[in-house]
């Protein structure tokens, strides 16, 4: 008899209805410490999600998009392109993003607005 792989219940997200989304801004929103301090953050991140790489895989590419609101606060995070069977590794992705703190908002006429992100995560094995 075939054994099932049991399904965990799926994670509640931080999700939030956002008002008008602008796509030019003045000012795109910065993350605390800025662009250098994001991209190793980033690389943290993929390196800490690779346990949860499916079998068979060592390296992925994984998109993900989100909202830094107008108070700087990341929200509404979604896979865009991920790994075939990685629902887990999506989801420990999005855990993860979630808690990177609050960024300055990005600017237009010199007032917080929300602005959509889209950013490329390298997930590798450890």
């Amino acid at each position: 008899m075939k054994r099932q792989k049991l399904k965990r219940p799926p994670v509640q997200h931080r999700t939030r209805k956002v008002g008008e989304l602008v796509e030019a801004v003045h000012q795109w929103p910065e993350f605390p410490g800025g662009g250098d301090v994001f991209m190793k953050y980033l690389d943290k991140v993929g390196k800490d999600v690779g346990e949860f790489l499916p079998k068979g895989v060592t390296k992925a590419y994984v998109q993900v998009e989100f909202i830094v609101d107008k108070d700087g606060v990341p929200v509404n995070f979604k896979i865009l392109k991920g790994v075939k069977e990685g629902e887990e590794l999506e989801d420990e992705l999005i855990i993860r993003m979630e808690d990177m703190g609050t960024w300055k908002p990005a600017l237009l006429h010199g007032k917080p607005v929300a602005k959509k992100m889209i950013q490329t995560i390298t997930v590798e094995k450890p």
